[in-house]
């Protein structure tokens, strides 16, 4: 299992992960996209393992959407500092999930895809047909009940027990 310190960048946060150094950050690129994980490295002095994460749940809270083909293009200029990154989601919308998955795939990207609580299982499927091993799981951050959070990851691992989950936007 690895643990992931997150950070929105915030000054505070940057202090202390510059501190106590963890090997593993996950870096929301809606928080980021306008920085490079370059100055970031330099700022913490050292370079950790870099998980992206594309921020579409914080771009949804407020309104906002995310644009596949500047996170692309952020992901492929800043790849000397990323380990792995997760595929553009879309909250509510399973299906567009999947396109921009496709998207990021044709653009010769490995994402991470994303399997939204609620969503049919028969994507879940498809990602595993494309030889996914990894899969991001989310949509579970308004769910205030966290037993069924648990629950629904155990379940999917008892079904899928050769992949690795992800679990996103979790601190429970």
């Amino acid at each position: 299992m690895r643990i992931y310190f997150v950070t929105a960048g915030l000054k505070e946060e940057l202090t202390v992960i510059r501190d106590i150094q963890p090997p593993n950050i996950l870096c929301s690129y809606w928080y980021f996209k306008n920085r490079q994980l370059s100055d970031l490295c330099d700022y913490l002095g050292y370079k950790p393992d870099i998980l992206l994460d594309s921020g579409a749940y914080s771009a949804f809270t407020k309104g906002k959407t995310v644009n596949v083909l500047d996170y692309i293009d952020y992901i492929q200029r800043n790849s000397d500092y990323i380990q792995q990154y997760v595929s553009l989601d879309v909250i509510g919308d399973a299906y567009l999930t999947w396109m921009f998955y496709k998207i990021m795939k044709y653009h010769k990207l490995n994402p991470i895809p994303v399997y939204h609580y609620g969503d049919p299982l028969e994507l879940l499927h498809r990602y595993i047909e494309c030889g996914e091993q990894t899969i991001a799981l989310g949509a579970t951050v308004p769910i205030k009940n966290k037993t069924v959070v648990a629950d629904w990851c155990v379940e999917l691992k008892g079904l899928f027990p050769t992949v690795d989950f992800h679990l996103l936007g979790s601190c429970s």
